[in-house]
């Protein structure tokens, strides 16, 4: 299993909650068998909340092992701290993914043209000086605001 973009969105938009195998993300997160056999990763989260241990997974080795189901909540801290080689690829992704919500964040509230808005909010300013005055006002208003 490859790791993309196309991957990640289709987890994102899925229904299912706990959509990863743990032995599957282990493997491809290149986790020791010892790291993978002490469950390491999944150490300081909920069960039933970020993951799931289901019955038995049938194996081609002829053992059968415990299905852990994980969200991809769940996944994220380990995969970001593992001590591979795959720890990069997931910070670049997730410090990607972070800038592009901040920038199409930014653009929805990008301040618009509040003279529209100041007329409908304003009657009883008679004209233009009136309005930039009240604007100004808003704006002062918003800065002490978030202070």
């Amino acid at each position: 299993m490859e790791f993309s973009h196309e991957l990640a969105l289709a987890l994102v938009q899925s229904a299912d909650s706990f959509l990863v195998d743990f032995d599957e993300a282990s493997q491809w997160l290149s986790y020791s068998s010892n790291q993978v056999a002490h469950k390491k990763p999944i150490k300081n989260f909920d069960e039933g909340i970020d993951f799931l241990i289901e019955g038995l997974k049938s194996s081609t080795c002829g053992r059968s092992s415990k299905l852990i189901a994980l969200t991809i909540d769940c996944l994220k801290p380990p995969g970001m701290m593992a001590e591979t080689g795959k720890r990069k690829e997931i910070c670049r992704y997730f410090l990607e993914y972070e800038r592009t919500a901040k920038a199409a964040f930014a653009n929805q509230i990008a301040p618009a043209d509040p003279t529209p808005a100041l007329v409908l909010l304003s009657p009883t300013c008679s004209n233009s000086n009136d309005l930039q005055d009240v604007h100004e006002t808003d704006l002062e208003l918003r800065k002490v605001q978030t202070r």
